[in-house]
């Protein structure tokens, strides 16, 4: 784990990885929540209750999602989600959903920590990160 926890924005895998019980997300997960310092974004949010395989699951996703600072979608992150779209060199792996997660980070300055940095290896100037 990194021993400097900095802000920064958790990406869906990530926070699956914790919600079914791998314990280097579950305690990157808690150490950065503790310290003030885990942020999601909206979409990261639907992605995880998507995602869920029961209603237990989604119960443990709000209660994971009630912890923490949710960042809003806002227009300047959708045109710059856009951006990023156009930009980006095909083929890529950068879905709509990922784009949002890469804008976000980028409008509020803070990394993202992904468990697949090289999906976001394209975005300029995004710091796309393994958390451990």
């Amino acid at each position: 784990m990194n021993s400097a926890l900095t802000l920064g924005l958790l990406d869906a895998e990530l926070m699956r990885a914790c919600l079914r019980g791998h314990p280097p997300a579950t305690r990157f997960f808690i150490a950065l929540n503790q310290s003030g310092a885990a942020q999601l974004c909206r979409i990261t949010i639907l992605e995880l209750l998507s995602g869920c395989a029961s209603d237990a699951e989604r119960a443990l996703a709000r209660r994971y999602v009630g912890t923490m600072q949710v960042l809003e979608l806002t227009a300047p992150i959708a045109r710059r989600a856009s951006d990023l779209l156009d930009a980006i060199s095909l083929p890529t792996a950068l879905t709509a959903s990922d784009s949002i997660i890469a804008a976000t980070a980028l409008e509020h300055g803070v990394p993202l920590y992904t468990l697949s940095p090289v999906r976001f290896a394209g975005v300029p100037s995004l710091v796309a990160t393994l958390p451990y």
